[in-house]
């Protein structure tokens, strides 16, 4: 029995490829014989009845063809290649003195995630933005611009970062006041039909947020004090909501939007984000 390729390897997730196999006698004349296929792990790769074979996650498996009890094998090898990077959100807005994060999101060529992708970060401007080259953290140092590079192998993206002036925010005079405007004036998070439950007009925001897991990602709160980025609301905003597991589309940071009743409102602004960033990296959630 020879199984021809006798070894594969894939870089994408879902690609396929298909192998054949040979029966042959002992005077090596082809055998035409039924052939039945298996994979030693079809979580890596699976394996159809005609030895179509297609990569699932990264590891290593062997393919085996069997014909009459006597087997041929094939080593298959899955390792993601980054086809491509989007660093998220492109633009945003943080506190000097804070630190926050960006996400990278990495992509193989059928743009499935790539997990554990190494990345290198500099920043453009240290000392208006300092930036930790191995797990990306940023800290805003004084008022001003900078602008934050990712980089996996061949692939980089940025980020536009605008450090603005530290200011003390709590959740009555800055946070509140953001959602009753925006979410709560138009319907969308208030009255009878208010999206997913969530309530955020005056006076009800607070208790239906903090610590309060989200209908998206039920693992993550909506907020969760001193993390943002354990804060689904945040990747709302930010439009980086699909990174974690979550759905829908990104609340909108356009100068204005119109809702389905043909309401113009305005909406949270990066300067805002940094507000709502601030008061969840204070830990106080009641202030």
């Amino acid at each position: 029995m020879r199984v021809t390729p006798e070894a594969a390897t894939f870089s994408s997730i879902g690609d396929s490829q298909p192998f054949v196999a040979a029966v042959l006698d002992e005077a090596g004349s082809t055998i035409n014989t039924t052939v039945t296929w298996s994979s030693s792990d079809p979580l890596v790769a699976t394996v159809s009845n005609s030895g179509l074979v297609t990569s699932v996650a990264n590891g290593s498996a062997i393919i085996t063809a069997t014909a009459n009890t006597v087997p041929g094998t094939a080593d298959v090898s899955v390792q993601q290649v980054v086809a491509s990077l989007d660093v998220l959100p492109a633009s945003l807005s943080l506190m000097a003195t804070l630190t926050d994060r960006i996400i990278v999101a990495a992509a193989d060529a059928n743009g499935n995630a790539v997990a554990g992708a190494t990345v290198t970060w500099v920043s453009d401007d240290p000392a208006t933005a300092t930036v930790d080259p191995a797990t990306g953290d940023i800290t805003g140092v004084t008022a001003g611009a900078a602008t934050i590079t990712a980089t996996v192998g061949l692939f980089s993206d940025e980020s536009l970062l605008s450090v603005i002036p530290f200011a003390a925010a709590t959740f009555s005079e800055a946070v509140e006041p953001i959602f009753t405007v925006t979410c709560a004036s138009v319907r969308c998070h208030s009255g009878p039909s208010q999206q997913n439950g969530l309530d955020l007009s005056a006076g009800n925001a607070l208790a239906n947020i903090v610590g309060v897991p989200s209908t998206d990602v039920s693992a993550m709160n909506r907020i969760t004090a001193g993390d943002p980025l354990q804060s689904y609301i945040i990747h709302k905003l930010r439009g980086t909501q699909l990174t974690v597991g979550g759905a829908g589309e990104r609340m909108p940071l356009l100068e204005t939007a119109t809702n389905e009743d043909g309401i113009t409102f305005p909406v949270v602004s990066d300067d805002e984000i940094a507000a709502i960033v601030a008061w969840i990296l204070s830990g106080e959630s009641n202030n």
